[in-house]
């Protein structure tokens, strides 16, 4: 795959050449259709005037992630639960690149894509609430997906909970991300850390 941090970071050239033309084309189509007011015809904007008063805005999603922040840090507290920070990743079998050349346990496995990676954790996180739901234990907050450079997905969580729930919740999380290939290299470094948020 030519795609790792030392070769094309994050997507080929390729394949960023052909999402910067499809952009402009969508920017073209947006800046030149419009959206009005069947009963005042006077009362229009553009798709692209519309679409920067909203989430599709990269600058106001990036705001409303830091409210939604800034609410949770305020419940939390308000209730004196403690913030934890928490990154699972995949195991080996979904990286495509392993110092710096194809990764065999990828190839092995079939060369599972992005979206297997995803499932992955996804299905890990299900597996991880469930557990919580067994132990009564609420959290709250919000997940962050961030590819590898070979585009691998891992997640990046930001949990609100009890104080005297930390440990358990750190435990069941951890438990389920190591639950595949456990002892492969690299697995008790790299599958999860967890971070306490002072």
């Amino acid at each position: 795959t030519i795609v790792h941090k030392h070769g094309q970071s994050y997507c080929s050239n390729f394949s960023l050449q052909r999402r910067r033309v499809r952009d402009q084309d969508n920017l073209s189509m947006m800046q030149n259709t419009i959206a009005y007011d069947a009963d005042d015809e006077s009362n229009w904007f553009t798709l692209n005037e519309l679409a920067g008063k909203s989430i599709s805005n990269p600058e106001i999603r990036r705001a409303e992630m830091f409210v939604r922040l800034k609410g949770f840090e305020s419940i939390a507290q308000a209730n004196d639960h403690v913030g934890m920070f928490y990154t699972p990743t995949c195991p080996s079998r979904f990286h495509s690149v392993a110092s710096n050349k194809v990764n065999q346990k990828w190839l092995d496995a079939g060369c599972p894509t992005t979206q297997d990676a995803h499932d992955y954790m996804t299905s890990m996180f299900a597996d991880f609430r469930k557990a919580l739901d067994k132990a009564e234990i609420k959290v709250y907050g919000l997940r962050v997906v961030e590819p590898h450079a070979d585009g691998c997905p891992h997640w990046h969580l930001l949990f609100f909970m009890e104080k005297r729930h930390e440990s358990t919740v750190t435990s069941l999380f951890k438990k389920e991300a190591m639950k595949d290939s456990p002892n492969e290299k690299g697995a008790k470094k790299y599958r999860f850390t967890s971070e306490k948020i002072d």
